[in-house]
């Protein structure tokens, strides 16, 4: 059977039909049988209309950009690549990338997000994400805050800056106003005490129990409110004392109607009990209080810890107890309250309260929750009943067992406390927990790190919806970065074992043998060079050819002195590029001559294509003297680092300008970190990265790591010169191998040359060059060099647009032939196969 001519007599078919009633076939449809009789055809993508911004967008206060991958460095390669990207297109909009890394990116197990307000915060913030983590498996738990927490102005940013959390926060107060209108003790709204001016009669009705109570209800029902609409959901929840009631409605036991009635009628009867009692807490766990707690007048009302204990009761039980626990030496601390909570003395509100709360209907949780009356998991009647909130009012809070039951029992790793300041994370270490908000901090950002914390550790968010009314579209964004490691043997052109060929291996991972000439003292080092054996070549690109660096070919002659007992490299000159083709490899040859008489040996390295035979294409690159017994050229130390007189220079833009000159390096090239300035000299700091750093020591100086050095000095030498490359080398020794971290002073010596001391992270010395000269690359001779190495193929892949005529006529310009050879269409029609047949 011939698939080829089904799939031509499909596609006949199909144009045969009329416009509009072609069936769409999704994506890529493809026909083949064995290895190579393979055909695919790609439809034509469907017209996206341009999305269209809003007249009137709504301001995001901050973004958020959020990366992820599969390990720690490809979140950092990723930040790295979206940096680079937005340095050449800096008119692109913080809200469209933002958009674009939340809904066209996979959300993978590193994880972290960069906030900030503008593009400019945000392209720095890349440099050291704001919030980083990693997904552990678990639960979220929210903890809505009690009494204590509330302060003047609490939910007035986030009222301006979301809508969502504006409406609900609204709602709430408009009910809780109603309700409170004609009590007693409430005579401003309770929009205008929260939000009034610092200082003034109505910002002091906050400290009241009822505005209080009434205040943190409307603020977190709002928050988590607006929690929900960025896709936030809690896996469990529970609260302390008033907070508890901002939960039961969160799980759905409450219509909001029902929850403001019964919140109103707590805030409005306790403030409306006789002041007096009072409040402490005291360093201490509950048996540790036993014995002075043996009258009614004093009790227990809440245990937030394991040594953290409040008391409430009259004012002169609470005093008795604070004096009897600081004569045992503990920390104890009185509570500024108007009544004492959690006591007896909350029993003269508790009938009137109950005939609230009889009125009020209760449903069963949604969400797994716990109470913070019993300390454990919800048990029949918790919540659903009028008698478990009258309870509520008078007996303690045991918020310690039920954050211990949220962790241990219900399986919360991530604890997030939904209220204006923390009161409760800190009780609930070792395990990660923080708030929402906090005092004296920006209120959007706080809450949205909130987020970002919750997201790198597993909870999920729904961030498109944070960008939801700004106008933020979709944009082209860099693919995913990814970091590959090789299972496979490499390419066995420098590698292998030599000695089968009747050679010695040469121990350096850019040579392969070396070759005692018979005879005489001369020694020749064979090689085969490619982005292969070297994957980290092919990120030293000049115009669009790879070439191998200078600093390459000085590591090579430094290789290969040191197998003839020769510890410097004299000179070195370069005589023509050293391109490497796309595709294949090049076979290099490094003679040493036999030492003159003052033991000095000529050197000369040569390569060729390695496709070729003829023995007369070798191109002479590069050639001088090495010699030994010499004294080295001594480098200095530089344990100081950097000179205290040494100014910083920015880098900003540099391998963007450098890419202008036709200098494209890409990451193994890119070590440069920091450069100083004393005077004329430069004072560098360089490092592999991080998947290079583990063959430094294969190498006396890793070519990458010098070559990134030698950037520094295109932040000093005139634009105008254009690409400078090394060209000549002098007096170059090395006293240490293995660095992969560098530091550098570069001192001018006039002519366009410099002199070198290079030293490692502990100011060591590490290697010198007495002298090294650059001049000008010249494009056109590297493009001559790549075309000189290149292979010339027989196949070809080439795109022919199909213009309107015959089958046949289409059929010859799809597939391409070789020359002089007449396609044609073999066999007859023959039916695709039906679903099962084989």
């Amino acid at each position: 059977m011939d698939w080829s001519t089904g799939a031509v007599e499909l596609l006949r078919e199909e144009r045969s039909w009329p416009q509009g009633e072609r069936p769409r076939r999704a994506g890529v449809s493809s026909f083949g049988i064995s290895g190579t009789n393979a055909h695919v055809i790609l439809e034509e993508a469907p017209t996206v209309p341009s999305p269209r911004r809003p007249e009137s967008p709504t301001p995001v206060p901050v973004v958020p950009w959020v990366l992820s991958g599969r390990s720690q460095q490809a979140v950092d390669a990723q930040a790295e690549r979206l940096t680079a990207f937005l340095a050449e297109r800096p008119e692109l909009s913080p809200l469209d990338v933002g958009l674009s890394l939340a809904t066209s990116r996979a959300a993978l197990e590193h994880r972290a997000v960069v906030l900030g307000p503008d593009l400019d915060a945000l392209r720095s913030g890349l440099a050291g994400p704001t919030v980083t983590g990693v997904l552990t498996e678990g639960r979220t738990a929210w903890m809505f805050t009690g009494q204590g927490s509330q302060r003047l102005g609490m939910g007035r940013e986030l009222h301006a800056a979301y809508a969502q959390f504006a409406r609900a926060f609204d709602e709430t107060a408009g009910l809780l106003e109603a309700e409170l209108a004609d009590a007693d003790g409430f005579p401003v709204p309770l929009r205008s005490v929260l939000f009034a001016a610092d200082g003034s009669e109505a910002a002091a009705l906050l400290d009241r129990t009822g505005y209080a109570q009434a205040a943190l209800f409307a603020v977190e029902t709002a928050l988590a409110a607006l929690l929900d609409s960025w896709g936030l959901r809690p896996d469990v929840v529970l609260g302390h004392s008033i907070g508890e009631y901002a939960a039961a409605y969160t799980a759905g036991v409450f219509e909001l109607p029902d929850a403001v009635r019964l919140v109103a009628a707590r805030a409005r009867l306790m403030q409306a009990l006789p002041e007096g009692g009072a409040m402490a807490a005291v360093e201490a766990d509950e048996a540790e209080l036993a014995d002075l707690l043996t009258t009614d007048d004093v009790t227990i009302a809440a245990v937030n810890g394991p040594a953290a204990v409040v008391v409430s009761g009259t004012e002169e039980g609470v005093e008795r107890v604070m004096a009897a626990v600081r004569e045992r030496g503990r920390r104890v601390t009185r509570l500024r309250v108007s009544h004492a909570f959690h006591s007896p003395l909350m029993e003269p509100m508790l009938d009137e309260f109950t005939a609230v709360a009889e009125q009020i209907t209760y449903r069963r949780p949604m969400l797994p929750a716990v109470s913070t009356l019993t300390g454990a998991a919800l048990g029949d009647g918790d919540w659903t009943t009028p008698g478990y909130w009258v309870r509520q009012v008078r007996e303690a809070v045991r918020f310690q067992d039920a954050a211990r039951t949220a962790i241990d029992a219900l399986g919360a790793v991530r604890l997030l406390e939904v209220g204006p300041d923390p009161l409760l994370s800190a009780l609930v270490e070792p395990a990660f927990a923080l708030s929402a908000l906090r005092r004296n901090l920006p209120e959007a950002e706080t809450a949205l790190r909130a987020v970002a914390e919750l997201y790198v550790r597993g909870t999920a968010v729904h961030w498109p919806a944070v960008f939801e009314g700004s106008g933020a579209v979709r944009t082209a964004l860099p693919t995913y970065a990814f970091q590959r490691e090789r299972y496979w043997l490499r390419d066995a052109g420098s590698g292998g074992d030599a000695r089968g060929l009747g050679l010695k291996a040469a121990d350096h991972p850019l040579l392969g043998a070396a070759v005692p000439v018979a005879g005489s003292d001369a020694v020749l080092l064979t090689a085969r060079l490619s982005t292969a054996v070297a994957p980290w070549l092919a990120d030293h690109v000049v115009g669009d050819a790879v070439v191998v660096p200078g600093t390459a070919l000085v590591e090579l002659a430094l290789a290969a002195a040191d197998r003839v007992d020769c510890d410097r490299v004299d000179e070195l000159t370069l005589q023509a590029p050293l391109v490497l083709p796309e595709q294949s490899a090049v076979q290099i040859q490094i003679a040493l001559d036999a030492p003159d008489d003052i033991g000095a040996r000529p050197l000369r390295l040569y390569a060729r294509p390695d496709r070729t035979e003829d023995d007369s294409t070798w191109t002479l690159h590069a050639e001088g003297t090495v010699s030994g017994g010499k004294a080295p050229v001594q480098s200095v130390e530089l344990r100081t680092w950097p000179p205290t007189d040494a100014a910083p220079i920015d880098m900003t833009g540099l391998y963007d300008r450098l890419a202008e000159t036709g200098l494209r390096y890409g990451s193994a090239f890119r070590g440069l970190r920091q450069v100083w300035a004393r005077g004329e000299e430069l004072y560098v700091e360089a490092a592999l990265p991080e998947g290079a750093a583990s063959e430094a020591t294969a190498f006396g100086l890793h070519p990458a790591l010098l070559d990134s050095v030698l950037h520094a000095l295109a932040l000093r030498t005139d634009e105008q010169q254009g690409a400078l490359l090394p060209f000549a080398w002098t007096g170059v020794s090395c006293h240490a191998v293995g660095a992969s971290l560098v530091r550098v002073r570069i001192v001018p010596r006039g002519s366009g040359t410099y002199a070198l001391h290079v030293a490692d992270a502990t100011g060591a010395p590490v290697a010198a060059v007495e002298s090294l000269l650059l001049r000008p690359a010249s494009p056109a001779r590297f493009a001559a060099g790549a075309a000189a190495t290149g292979a010339e193929h027989l196949y070809r892949v080439e795109w022919t647009p199909a213009p309107a005529g015959s089958d046949r006529q289409r059929a010859r310009e799809i597939v391409q032939p070789l020359p002089g050879v007449e396609p044609r269409l073999v066999g007859h029609r023959t039916p695709l196969p039906q679903h099962g047949e084989h």
